[in-house]
């Protein structure tokens, strides 16, 4: 393979610093294969910050769980063999919104998943899950009400589904959303006074440290026979982007030379973990004409004669990583330029005025030359 390659990283950098969240930051998607554990405020789940005491606590019966290579969706409230069970959270957050610590109450964990689920021909017993806290965060700008707990898992008959899953580490995240309720008090962005209400989120595993490549070349098919020919040219400054299995995009970046030095039109995701992804070209970023519009299209995908180290896959391309250190640098892409068009009328000018007046004729059979910019004399 050849020409030039884009770099980036799959997984987003947290600070293991407590604190507010800055605006519009996020925690990452469910990653896939990851168990979790669904909560909603129709079971009963609730959520209160005691100012004086600086306290936050939810409490409330999760209404699935999902556990990996063992069962699809269990709901405790309906399916059986999944009893109800029961969380409860308590954290201490002080009142600009910092994390001071754990449940102060000695002994006790910070979060607890208890009750029974059986799924696949396992029983799970209580504990089913515990964990300490190690970072919160909340958007103090918006006003908004969703907060974001980190925990390291600490025991619970589940915790090995959560220690050492495909792609993800030992620490869960929790999302959680506060929605007020009649009489109680809405969160308004700051832990200066007390607030609660109906509370609704997910606890899932965090990704954990991948080492995965994707990538190759986006490149110019000259000869549009769909193969990736010696020679060939890649195209810089293309976009190429990573979604996730359910289609969130985790990567953005343009195609340059690649470490070689004489190779463009590369790119490489790094940090990617297992699992299956896809990978699509913006064709809008590929180069343009001087009338703004693309001037180049793709080539045969999966071409006759082609193999994996010279064929064009098509746009967009699933890709699928068995580990956290696998690689596939196969995933090229070719194009080739549209072809442009020089032409109009030799025609007979009636009235010698040099205009092509309404009526006068054209004239057939008269041969036109097309030259290159040194035209033979």
């Amino acid at each position: 393979m050849q020409f030039g390659k884009y770099f980036a990283c799959l997984l987003p950098v947290l600070s293991l610093v407590s604190g507010a969240f800055a605006q519009n930051n996020t925690l990452p998607t469910v990653p896939e294969n990851s168990p979790y554990v669904t909560y909603i405020h129709g079971l009963g789940a609730d959520g209160f910050y005691n100012a004086s005491a600086e306290t936050l606590t939810l409490s409330g019966a999760p209404s699935y769980f999902y556990l990996p290579g063992k069962t699809a969706f269990c709901n405790p409230t309906a399916t059986p063999g999944c009893p109800t069970a029961t969380l409860s959270v308590t954290v201490q957050i002080d009142n600009s919104g910092n994390l001071i610590g754990g449940n102060p109450v000695a002994g006790q964990p910070d979060l607890e998943l208890t009750g029974q689920v059986t799924s696949g021909g396992v029983t799970y017993t209580s504990p089913l899950l515990t964990g300490t806290v190690t970072q919160f965060f909340y958007d103090g700008v918006n006003n908004t009400q969703n907060f974001d707990l980190r925990f390291a898992v600490t025991g619970g008959s589940m915790a090995a589904l959560y220690l050492n899953p495909p792609s993800m580490d030992s620490d869960l995240w929790m999302t959680l959303n506060l929605e007020a309720v009649a009489g109680a008090t809405d969160f308004q962005g700051t832990f200066g006074s007390s607030f609660g209400g109906e509370i609704k989120g997910d606890i899932y595993s965090t990704p954990g440290k991948c080492f995965g490549t994707i990538g190759d070349f986006v490149w110019n098919d000259l000869n549009a026979n769909g193969i990736q020919d010696a020679g060939e040219p890649g195209i810089n400054g293309v976009t190429v982007n990573l979604f996730d299995y359910q289609g969130n995009l985790l990567q953005s970046v343009a195609t340059q030379q690649g470490p070689t030095g004489s190779q463009l039109g590369y790119y490489q995701f790094t940090g990617v973990c297992a699992g299956t992804y896809t990978v699509k070209v913006d064709e809008t970023t590929l180069p343009k004409g001087t009338n703004g519009k693309i001037i180049f299209a793709e080539t045969t995908p999966n071409a006759p004669g082609s193999t994996t180290a010279n064929d064009s896959n098509p746009n967009p391309s699933t890709v699928t990583l068995a580990t956290n250190d696998s690689s596939d640098e196969t995933i090229d892409f070719g194009y080739v330029a549209l072809q442009g068009a020089i032409g109009d009328y030799v025609w007979y000018d009636a009235n010698g005025n040099g205009l092509q007046d309404a009526g006068e004729p054209g004239i057939n059979g008269v041969t036109v030359d097309l030259y290159d910019s040194t035209p033979a004399s």
